[in-house]
């Protein structure tokens, strides 16, 4: 059974046209360390977009947290959350709808 990151993993996967879409770049990060030497390995994601900067980070642990800050004004978060434990089926699309909106400048329609 596939754990909530690799599900957000997958996800993220899909959502590649969607970005495109919006011209949202989207870079999985890379660890120098291998997972079995980390005590609670993450799958994290960095998203920019003409305004935006945003981060999602989903642990092994079922813990998440994301944000997004403005290029403008890189010293403070337009967004930011912390989930201490995510479902075991996560419905990514809901839980990252503000995220989303804002990263792509979606209107109400386009949510």
């Amino acid at each position: 059974m596939k754990r909530a990151r690799e599900k957000f993993a997958d996800w993220s996967k899909t959502k590649d046209e969607f970005f495109k879409e919006f011209s949202v770049t989207t870079t999985f990060v890379k660890y120098e360390k291998s997972e079995n030497e980390i005590a609670n390995p993450n799958t994290a994601i960095i998203h920019e977009s003409d305004k935006y900067m945003g981060e999602v980070f989903v642990w092994e642990s079922g813990q998440m947290e994301y944000g997004l800050i403005k290029k403008e004004d890189p010293n403070n978060y337009t967004l930011w959350n912390y989930i201490e434990k995510i479902d075991n089926e996560p419905n990514y699309e809901a839980i990252l709808n503000d995220y989303l909106s804002l990263l792509c400048e979606l209107d109400d329609e386009q949510r």
